[in-house]
């Protein structure tokens, strides 16, 4: 049988350790996960160049790309993903979430709106009053709060 829950203090995320992005792609041209890398590094100054990959999957799993950008803190990893859709250009996925992050790491918070979201449940249950230090409530976390 599992154990009972037990609060957790979700407060300092700790210093940042490191960070990735990478541009996945199938049965797309090349050229929409570049510009994604390409647009990603100029927005992410900081980030070192060799933070960034793009990674081709196989045909038969697309068409489709997305971007993944992660930031691995001592308490917690934060991880940012952008997922292609027509009409939506390679540049513009890859400001959405590189401004994400950027806004991310620029704050103090323990966790981004969306892994705060799926805390509230087991903090709930867990009998925790308080929710994880966020970065801007999400609209799914806002009516629970």
């Amino acid at each position: 049988m599992p154990g009972a829950l037990a609060a957790i203090e979700c407060v300092d995320r700790g210093a940042l350790q490191s960070v990735s992005g990478a541009a996945l792609f199938a049965a797309l041209l090349f050229d929409i996960a570049d510009r994604e890398i390409r647009t990603a590094r100029k927005l992410l100054p900081d980030w070192p160049e060799e933070a960034f990959s793009v990674r081709q999957l196989p045909e038969e799993q697309g068409p489709g790309n997305a971007l993944l950008l992660e930031a691995v803190f001592e308490q917690v990893t934060e991880i940012v993903t952008g997922f292609g859709k027509l009409g939506v250009s390679a540049e513009s996925l890859a400001k959405t979430a590189a401004h994400r992050m950027g806004g991310f790491i620029a704050s103090d918070a323990f966790a981004g709106p969306y892994l705060a979201d799926q805390l509230l449940l087991p903090f709930a249950l867990a009998g925790v009053e308080a929710s994880p230090r966020s970065s801007p409530a999400s609209m799914h976390e806002l009516p629970r709060m």
